[in-house]
């Protein structure tokens, strides 16, 4: 496909504009690994606040027939029932997601699944949205939306992070909240 869109080069002049062509290319391929991942990320984010609504919602259940029967007999025994459960839940998969992270993290950890992998994506995918800010160009209002809509995808506080003046800081504020599932 690239080829047939590059052509064979004849000139120098050609040859520059094949250049160009591969570095709107590169940035389109970026553009497009970064919103699928900021898309993924959200998602998980989605099904991690469901379920924790879902619990929530048993272990409030569980106090309603707790309250309900005079936290007496049979009643509040299912209650308590539904209570110890949610909590029951919320500690397999607590536990579950640690079991997880500690396997795709042992022997060297440079897994593709691995924290150190997982965090050098993030920091590269800051970085891009970095490099998309240098090449803003004043007064292009559509691109410097596109630009706030990547910036609030990875999860980070939009007003705190634009209010931040070191720029290192911003970064770790991304990182870090592309890391939060919830």
């Amino acid at each position: 496909k690239l080829k047939g869109d590059i052509g064979t080069v004849n000139n120098k002049a050609a040859f520059d504009l094949d250049v160009d062509l591969l570095k709107q290319k590169d940035v389109q391929i970026d553009q497009y690994e970064l919103g699928d991942k900021l898309a993924e990320i959200n998602d998980k984010r989605k099904v991690s606040g469901w379920t924790d609504v879902v619990l929530e919602l048993v272990s409030m259940a569980g106090d309603i027939t707790t309250i309900a029967v005079g936290a007496t007999g049979i009643g509040a025994a299912i209650g308590q029932g539904m209570k110890a459960g949610a909590a029951g839940v919320k500690a397999v998969h607590s536990a579950s997601k640690f079991v997880q992270k500690v396997h795709r993290n042992r022997g060297a950890g440079d897994g593709e699944k691995s924290t150190s992998t997982k965090h050098k994506e993030y920091v590269n995918h800051a970085k891009f949205i970095y490099k998309q800010i240098a090449a803003l160009t004043p007064g292009d209002t559509a691109r410097e939306g596109q630009i706030k809509k990547y910036v609030r995808a990875t999860g980070v506080n939009y007003e705190m992070w634009e209010s931040t003046a070191d720029r290192k800081e911003q970064l770790e504020m991304m990182v870090n909240a592309m890391k939060k599932r919830s």
